[in-house]
């Protein structure tokens, strides 16, 4: 008989240390993403009929961000408008470059624009 109660005792106290294990894994987990949330930089912008390299510039100096680009691929696309407010960068780069053939990648904090192959 007092086997089984030590096994039991032993057994409640693996299941409480695993719960707090658990809750501090949680507690980590949300503390982490929030942090993670919190370094996506958000811009407000608004331009109308804007070339391009003018928006990628404006965006660049609003978040400090670097955006890498081939002039080339860009000179050619016609005038854009952008009217956001305080949505992720790389979603308001991305609706930019919506139709224009190129696409943006978010690689460290350097968002890259690249002709889609």
């Amino acid at each position: 008989m007092k086997n089984r109660e030590y096994l039991f005792l032993r057994q409640s106290r693996k299941t409480g240390f695993r719960k707090k294990l658990f809750a501090c894994l949680l507690l980590g987990a949300i503390t982490l993403g929030d942090t993670m949330a919190q370094n996506v930089k958000r811009i407000t912008l608004q331009l109308e009929n804007t070339q391009l390299e003018k928006v990628l510039s404006a965006i660049e100096n609003e978040t400090g961000m670097k955006l890498i680009y081939n002039e080339e691929d860009i000179a050619n696309i016609p005038s854009v408008s952008i009217n956001v407010k305080n949505m992720d960068v790389l979603k308001a780069v991305k609706q930019c470059l919506k139709n224009t053939g190129l696409y943006a990648t978010l690689k460290d904090n350097t968002i890259v624009i690249s002709p889609v192959t």
